[in-house]
C-alpha cells in the first residue's frame, strides 16, 4: 500500500493579511509559525498587492509559494498582476544592503520561495544612486551559511541586492542551493560567497535597463556602471548557465574585496549572455593578499556586449585585474559584439604585471561589431606559463594579439580583419 502525504497550505489570509491593505508581515510570520508547529508546509501567498513593512522570517521546513506570476514589466513602472510583496521595509541607509536585519525576508535552511514579486515602489527608477535598501532575500541561518535552499520563479523589481547567500558571514557553508528562472531590475542580482557544495544558478534573467524610464537616466544610469549581476567570492565548485543579463557595469564578478570574499576553487560560465554590460566577467584580487586564487575559470558559448548603456563607454568581455591568480583560464567558443565607436573593446584584458596566470587555453571566439583600434586580447607583462591560441575569428580588429610573455605558447589559426 503506497500512502501519500499531502503538503499543508497556509493561506496569509486566513492571518489577516489584506490584499492592498495595511502591513501584512505579522500574518506572514504567523502563518510560518503554524506551518512550522504542523512540522512544515506552504505559506500560500494569493495573487494580489501585500505590503510588507517589517521583516518576514522563512524558518526550516516551510516554504513561501506565490499564487501567480503573471508580472508586467514596463520600464520604470511597479509590477503588474501577480503575488506581489510591496517592500516598505529594510531603507536606513548605507549598508543596510549587508545588514541581516534589515533583509525584507531572513531564511533559514531547508526553505524554498517560489512564484512571489517583490516591487520597491519607493524605489525611485530617477534615483542616481538608488537608495540602499536591505535584501530582498538574505539566507542566514547560525547554524550553517545555509543549505537546501530553493528560490525560484521570483520576480525582483528595482530591489537594490535581491538575493544574498553569503551566509552568516562566518565562514559557514552555502551549499545544495538552487537559484533559477527568476528575473528583475535589481542593483545587484545575486552576491554568494563560502559555496562548500551543490549551487545550481540557472536560467536567470536581469536587465538594469527596466529601472527607469529610459537606460540612460536615473537608477538604470547608475545600474549601467556600478551594478553587477553575480558577485562570487568563496567557492569550491560552481556553474552559472543560461544567464541572460543587460545594462550593467558587470556581469560576473570575482572578487577579494574584505574578508568576506575570498574567491577560489572552480567556476563554470555557459552558455550565457551579458549584453550592453561593460565588463563581462571580472576576477580581481583588492585584499592585498598574495596567497588567493581560482583554480579553474571557463567561459564557454557566451556572448558578450561591452558597453556602457549610460556612458556609451566601452569595456572588456573578460577583464583579469590586480594581483589574481589564475590556474587555468579558458575561453571557448564566445563571441563578442561591439556596439561602441570608442574603438577601446577587448575580449580579454589581462596586462598588469602583478597576475600570475598559468595554463591559458583560447579557441574558438569570434567577434563583430564596430571596428575597434586595440587588439582583442591584451596581455603584455604577465608570464603565462602555457598560451594556446587558435582557431579565433576576430571580425572589426586589426590584429590578433597583443605581445605576450608566455613560458610555452601555441598561436596559430587565429584571423581578423
Amino acid at each position: 500500500m503506497v500512502y501519500r502525504v499531502e503538503q499543508l497550505y497556509f493561506n496569509i489570509v486566513s492571518y489577516g493579511a489584506v490584499n492592498g491593505g495595511g502591513d501584512c508581515s505579522g500574518a506572514v510570520n504567523a502563518a510560518i509559525a503554524a506551518a512550522v508547529a504542523a512540522g512544515g508546509g506552504a505559506v500560500w501567498v494569493p495573487a494580489g498587492l501585500w505590503r510588507l513593512e517589517h521583516q518576514v522570517v522563512l524558518l526550516s521546513g516551510v516554504s513561501l509559494q506565490g499564487g501567480g506570476n503573471g508580472w508586467q514589466y514596463v520600464a520604470g513602472t511597479p509590477l503588474g498582476a501577480g503575488s506581489v510583496f510591496d517592500v516598505e521595509w529594510g531603507n536606513n541607509g548605507a549598508g543596510s544592503s549587508n545588514d541581516h536585519n534589515q533583509a525584507a525576508i531572513l531564511v533559514q535552511s531547508t526553505t524554498t520561495i517560489d512564484h512571489i514579486g517583490f516591487d520597491y515602489k519607493s524605489q525611485s527608477g530617477n534615483s542616481n544612486p538608488p537608495v540602499e535598501y536591505g535584501a530582498t532575500i538574505m539566507c542566514y541561518d547560525t547554524a550553517h551559511g545555509g543549505v537546501n535552499l530553493n528560490i525560484t520563479n521570483n520576480a525582483f523589481n528595482r530591489a537594490y541586492v535581491a538575493i544574498d547567500c553569503r551566509g552568516s558571514n562566518q565562514g559557514l557553508g552555502v551549499g545544495g542551493v538552487t537559484i533559477a528562472d527568476n528575473m528583475g531590475c535589481p542593483a545587484f542580482f545575486l552576491k554568494i560567497n563560502w559555496v562548500v557544495d551543490w549551487v545550481n544558478i540557472r536560467d536567470n534573467t536581469s536587465n538594469g535597463g527596466l529601472c527607469s524610464s529610459s537606460p540612460t537616466i536615473g537608477m538604470s544610469s547608475w545600474v549601467a556602471s556600478n551594478g553587477i549581476v553575480y558577485w562570487i567570492g568563496h567557492q569550491d565548485d560552481m556553474t552559472i548557465q543560461h544567464a541572460q543579463a543587460a545594462g550593467y557595469g558587470t556581469g560576473v564578478s570575482v572578487d577579494y574585496t574584505t574578508s568576506e570574499y575570498s574567491g577560489d576553487g572552480r567556476l563554470l560560465l555557459v552558455d550565457s549572455e551579458f549584453d550592453a554590460t561593460q565588463y563581462g566577467v571580472v576576477y580581481a584580487d583588492n585584499s592585498a593578499s598574495t596567497s588567493l586564487g581560482i583554480v579553474n575559470l571557463s567561459v564557454v558559448n557566451c556572448h558578450f556586449a561591452p558597453f556602457n548603456n549610460a556612458t556609451q563607454a566601452s569595456g572588456a568581455a573578460i577583464l583579469i585585474q590586480n594581483s589574481t591568480k589564475v590556474g587555468t583560464l579558458s575561453l571557448t567558443g564566445n563571441d563578442i559584439y561591439n556596439y561602441s565607436t570608442a574603438t577601446a573593446a577587448y575580449f580579454l584584458y589581462a596586462s598588469q604585471t602583478t597576475i600570475s596566470l598559468g595554463n591559458v587555453i583560447i579557441t574558438g571566439n569570434s567577434s563583430k561589431g564596430n571596428a575597434q583600434t586595440v587588439p582583442p586580447l591584451q596581455f603584455g607583462a604577465p608570464l603565462i606559463t602555457s598560451l594556446i591560441c587558435t582557431g579565433n575569428a576576430w571580425t572589426g580588429y586589426s590584429s590578433t594579439i597583443s605581445t605576450y610573455n608566455a613560458a610555452f605558447s601555441s598561436v596559430s589559426g587565429n584571423t581578423h580583419n
